[in-house]
């Protein structure tokens, strides 16, 4: 099913006057997206850790990496890339710091496809535990990379007849108390061998634009990342006739004009300066 062209206007008229926007908050494309996987053993902890920064930050992640300046990342210049990084995923067991390995990394292949989110770096860690697990313990998982500018999704898989309960996240906090053998009989307390910590509700429009076959899902989005979702769809459009492709630049070009009068954009000072 494919939308009327003129229902995009509709949406992105919308979003300008949806009366949850703050435009003093951070944009969906300037933050970084995690989603953290670690599996618990009774010796042993794995992680994978998916890092998807929004299409301003590519850039600079890409050129951070990129230490020949060939515009491809090797497998070194990855590693490279990621050792400095990887102590960011803090995890503690009873207060006592794991010490993280670098297993391996996967880079994206394709600049477009990174920046647009469709693919992901892909960082794989493994730890062996200070003590071997037995009865109860605590685990305090803190992803301290880009801190203030990151939404981070958590999962958490467990072997060895390893039992936790129901964490408790707070931002990129996640307290986990783990049990060996018969779990704890708190009340109300459940527990868990796997977790997560839920697959983000996709904004109205990015939910519309999915259905329809228009946009991808690929990675989670905050609320306010309708606009780069809806004009990302345009451009990918492969059947729209120039009239409508007229319309979409119009549209974003009043877009641009109108985000350039929020907050932070330098206005002062080129008043200053006119003046």
């Amino acid at each position: 099913m494919r939308l009327p062209k003129y229902l995009w206007l509709v949406l992105l008229i919308g979003l300008l006057v949806n009366p949850h926007a703050n435009p003093t908050s951070a944009h969906s494309a300037d933050m970084y997206f995690h989603i953290q996987a670690l599996r618990i053993t009774s010796e042993t902890l794995a992680g994978e850790w998916s890092i998807s920064p929004g299409p301003l930050l590519a850039a600079g992640i890409w050129a951070e990496a990129d230490k020949d300046r060939d515009n491809q990342i090797t497998d070194a210049e990855a590693l490279m890339w990621a050792k400095p990084h990887i102590n960011k995923l803090e995890v503690t067991l009873d207060g006592v710091p794991v010490v993280w390995e670098l297993d391996a990394i996967t880079w994206p292949t394709d600049f477009l496809e990174f920046e647009v989110g469709e693919q992901t770096i892909q960082i794989y860690l493994k730890a062996t535990l200070p003590v071997t697990l037995e009865d109860e313990h605590q685990v305090h998982i803190h992803n301290a990379y880009e801190e203030p500018f990151s939404i981070t999704w958590f999962k958490l898989y467990t072997e060895d007849g390893i039992t936790f309960e129901t964490p408790i996240q707070t931002g990129a906090d996640l307290d986990i108390k783990v049990w060996a053998g018969v779990p704890g009989n708190e009340p109300g307390a459940q527990y868990h061998q796997n977790w997560e910590s839920g697959t983000p509700l996709l904004p109205t429009a990015d939910q519309t634009l999915a259905e329809a076959g228009i946009v991808p899902t690929a990675i989670p989005r905050p609320q306010d990342s309708e606009a780069r979702t809806i004009l990302t769809g345009l451009v990918r459009s492969e059947t729209d006739t120039v009239p409508f492709y007229i319309m979409a630049l119009t549209v974003a070009l009043v877009l641009g004009a109108l985000h350039a009068l929020t907050p932070g954009h330098g206005k002062t000072i080129v008043a200053t300066y006119l003046l």
